[in-house]
């Protein structure tokens, strides 16, 4: 995808997680939906890298700041679509807010 000579769109759409978060990074732009996360790892795999205890995820999850409100803030996505709280829920139009987003 980093080779294309056309504008490219990522768009998280649940749990954007491990090397397919790092392939999405790459496009000119990353939306994420209100209900995603986005993440290098998940927190079940960071607890047990950090605490070697699994049942620790909530810690590593908050400690890991996956949210899509939290990877906005700290500029790894460009912006934030689809917030309702069904937006997990495929739909016929589901991409139609990313395509308002320019």
């Amino acid at each position: 995808m980093s080779r294309l000579r056309v504008p490219t769109l990522s768009v998280i759409t649940g749990e954007g997680g491990s090397g397919g978060a790092l392939a999405l990074a790459v496009a000119d732009r990353v939306l994420i939906l209100g209900n995603a996360v986005y993440s290098v790892i998940s927190p079940e795999q960071c607890a047990v890298i950090m605490w070697r205890d699994p049942a620790q995820r909530e810690l590593a999850a908050a400690a890991l700041r996956i949210t899509a409100r939290e990877v906005a803030a700290l500029g790894c996505v460009d912006e934030i679509v689809g917030s309702r709280p069904t937006a997990h829920i495929p739909t016929r139009n589901q991409a139609r807010p990313c395509w308002r987003t320019h």
